[in-house]
C-alpha cells in the first residue's frame, strides 16, 4: 500500500513499510490518497497463493481510478495530514485483514506513538 501526501504542491509517496520505519517523515498536513497494488503475487516470482477474498470496499475511502493491477483511493471525509494517514492505515489494515494488513497496522502504531495523547491506542 502506498500513500500519497500533498504538501505545498510537492507530493510525497510512501510505502506503509517505510512509514512504519520512519513515521516522522510523514507530512503533518495535506490530502491523503492510497494506491493499492491488487496482486497477491506482487512480491513473488512463483504465484502459488490463493487470491484473498476482498471486495475493495474500504469505509471512508472511494475508488478514484483503476489501472492495470492498481487501485487509487481518495478520501470521502477529507482525511489529511498525519491523522489522515493514520485513518488510511487503520482502515485498509482492517479491510485487508490480519494476514495482509500487518504492515499497515504497524505503520499506524508508529504514527500514533508520535501523538502525545495516543500512546495507549498505539499499543
Amino acid at each position: 500500500m502506498n500513500l500519497q501526501l500533498d504538501k505545498a504542491a510537492m507530493p510525497s509517496v510512501a510505502d506503509s513499510r517505510d512509514i512504519a520505519r520512519h513515521p516522522r517523515r510523514v507530512h503533518s498536513q495535506g490530502p491523503v490518497y492510497v494506491l493499492v497494488l491488487d496482486g497477491v503475487c506482487a512480491n513473488s516470482v512463483f504465484c502459488d497463493k490463493p487470491a484473498p477474498s476482498w471486495d475493495h470496499h474500504v469505509p471512508g475511502w472511494a475508488v478514484s481510478l483503476t489501472f492495470d493491477r492498481f487501485t487509487l483511493y481518495e478520501p470521502t471525509a477529507g482525511q489529511s495530514g498525519r491523522g489522515g494517514v493514520v485513518d488510511a492505515l487503520t482502515s485498509f489494515a482492517e479491510a485487508f485483514g490480519p494476514t495482509y494488513g500487518m504492515n499497515e497496522t504497524y505503520a499506524a502504531a508508529g504514527l500514533l506513538k508520535l501523538r502525545d495523547s495516543q500512546p495507549r491506542v498505539a499499543r
